[in-house]
């Protein structure tokens, strides 16, 4: 199709449903969501049976008042870091092999902390932190949740920079995000 075109149904959404996501799911990959409050789950490929374009889905997570509606999905192969991000501006970054792997009906575990009148914004798939000694990082080391959550890799210091390999791209989504801004032209009404 062309690009103005339509296109055709991929899912056919219920009352007050919306899309939140989409990725190319592979035989030995898992899927990974996150909700909004932020928990969040891994659940192998083998449990999404293929289905007909233009149905109504199956259900991929348990939606309570607790963790609240999604807001993401993307595929993993388990070697990932996630970065996590709230709309207050809070950031975190995990390794996805800290997420508790899950049945597709299931709550999940907390993955972030989130303030009562913040929630998840958006998430990204970035490189794992190299162990490797000579690339001049040292990568942190994970703490031992005592709650069931995921243990970050990575801290945002004080001051509110990000340290670490996902900065640059963390830059780049942002560069990305202005230039699809819609332009301002000046519309030539006032004088010169």
């Amino acid at each position: 199709m062309g690009r103005s075109a339509t296109g055709v149904r991929g899912i056919r959404l219920r009352e007050h449903d919306y899309v939140v996501g989409s990725d190319i799911l592979k035989p030995d990959s898992e899927v990974f969501v996150i909700s909004e409050k932020g928990y969040g789950k891994r659940t192998a490929a083998k449990e999404y049976p293929i289905k007909g374009r233009g149905g109504k889905g199956i259900k991929t997570a348990n939606i309570t008042a607790k963790n609240g509606p999604l807001a993401g999905v993307t595929t993993v192969d388990g070697t990932e870091d996630i970065l996590v991000m709230t709309d207050s501006g809070v950031m975190i970054r995990f390794n996805i092999q800290s997420v508790s792997q899950t049945g597709r009906a299931t709550l999940g575990v907390r993955l972030i902390r989130v303030d009562d009148d913040a929630k998840v914004a958006t998430m990204a798939k970035v490189e794992p932190e190299s162990d490797d000694p000579d690339d001049g990082s040292k990568p942190d080391q994970p703490t031992s949740p005592t709650d069931g959550s995921a243990a970050p890799t990575s801290q945002q210091p004080a001051d509110g920079s990000y340290a670490g390999d996902a900065d640059q791209q963390v830059s780049q989504l942002l560069d990305r995000a202005e230039a699809d801004q819609p332009e301002q032209h000046d519309t030539g009404d006032q004088p010169e």
